[in-house]
């Protein structure tokens, strides 16, 4: 680990290996406000310990997208053709919650006229952002865009079902996170 890496302790992974563009990212403001927002929404009144957060489940969604495309590369019967992108993979896993507010879910079944924005196109906003911007920008200039697309499932990218499909990443960490309380 270099030292602009860093390792996140984690109740459900152990530990969460950051590498340099992911911690760019975490230390965003924008980032960092998915720490006050509850994965679960008002589930703790009922279930004290549920209080994880967004910020939790987006680093254990991340270390799952490492931890996949570690064992995919493993294989030798992977194409060459399916890597195209796959630089972006363990970010836009990163970033998949980045729209998130408090109980947007829930708020997302309400009358839409009276809401900011579903939490999708609330992502587009914090994409927009100086401080994110900067954090992305050694990927290149088109990526807070390419990110946005892997994030709404729009992406062409080969591997973009380990962040938006059926049975994705994303799913699998709240599935396993949720399920403990």
């Amino acid at each position: 680990m270099t030292s602009s890496e860093k390792a996140i302790r984690d109740p459900l992974w152990e530990t969460v290996h950051l590498d340099a563009m992911a911690v760019s990212i975490i230390d965003t403001a924008e980032f960092q406000r998915l720490r006050y927002i509850r994965q679960l929404g008002l589930a703790h009144l009922v279930y004290p310990g549920a209080t994880h957060t967004r910020f939790d489940h987006a680093l254990g969604v991340y270390h799952l997208t490492r931890t996949g495309l570690q064992h995919l590369r493993q294989r030798k019967d992977v194409p060459q053709e399916a890597w195209e992108g796959e630089e972006l993979i363990p970010y836009a896993a990163l970033l998949h919650d980045i729209g998130h507010y408090a109980y947007s879910h829930a708020l997302e079944e309400l009358e839409p006229e009276h809401l900011p924005a579903h939490h999708e196109e609330v992502s587009q906003r914090f994409f927009a952002s100086p401080s994110l911007r900067d954090a992305l920008a050694p990927l290149g200039d088109d990526v807070p865009g390419r990110l946005a697309q892997l994030i709404r499932g729009d992406s062409k990218i080969p591997l973009r079902g380990l962040i938006s499909g059926s049975l994705d990443l994303d799913k699998m960490e709240y599935l396993r996170r949720d399920a403990r309380f």
